[in-house]
């Protein structure tokens, strides 16, 4: 298995006879592996989902994504994930309430929250620990992909459920 990166190549051919380079071809070289890093997007705005999984999948990542709080925690119950994005403001299930779910049933998970109001949102997320890191909306989408990155490999993660989900639920809904 291939434990290196996605890197750049730069391949040239040069002229033997005068030394100029007469082609230049610029590769993304993808990890080869069959175990892609999961990534759960939580969003209501399909537009947003649709550019992050872009993104994302040309990093190598398997996305998977759901618009509401609801059924990102049922997806909890069936799949694993080594990472989430959620938005803060969801329908019914707010995103600190799925994070809390998110670390509940898969301790160590990283999890990174975005959202358009970032006065309120930045003294709650120093507060919650069960956000990793925060994106104000709209968001530079190379930052936050080096900050994934960073996250997926930094971070000491089990992703395997743990706890009682019904018992979760209730906590969720009071």
């Amino acid at each position: 298995m291939n434990k290196f990166p996605p890197a750049l190549l730069v391949r040239a051919e040069i002229n033997d006879f005068s030394g100029t380079i007469v082609g230049l071809c610029i590769d993304i070289i993808m990890q080869n592996n069959n175990s892609k890093k999961r990534i759960l997007i939580v969003e209501d705005e399909k537009l947003i989902c649709w550019s992050l999984e872009n993104v994302l999948t040309k990093f190598g990542y398997e996305i998977i994504t759901v618009h509401c709080g609801e059924k990102a925690i049922e997806l909890f119950k069936t799949e694993t994930f080594d990472l989430i994005i959620t938005d803060m403001k969801l329908p019914n299930i707010d995103g600190f309430k799925v994070a809390t779910a998110a670390k509940t049933f898969f301790p160590g998970i990283p999890v990174v929250m975005i959202s358009a109001e970032s006065n309120r949102v930045n003294e709650t997320v120093n507060i919650q620990s069960a956000v990793d890191s925060f994106f104000e909306k709209p968001f530079d989408l190379r930052c936050l992909t080096f900050s994934i990155k960073d996250l997926i490999e930094n971070k000491n993660i089990n992703t395997k459920p743990v706890g009682d989900m019904t018992q979760l639920q209730g906590e969720i809904t009071q």
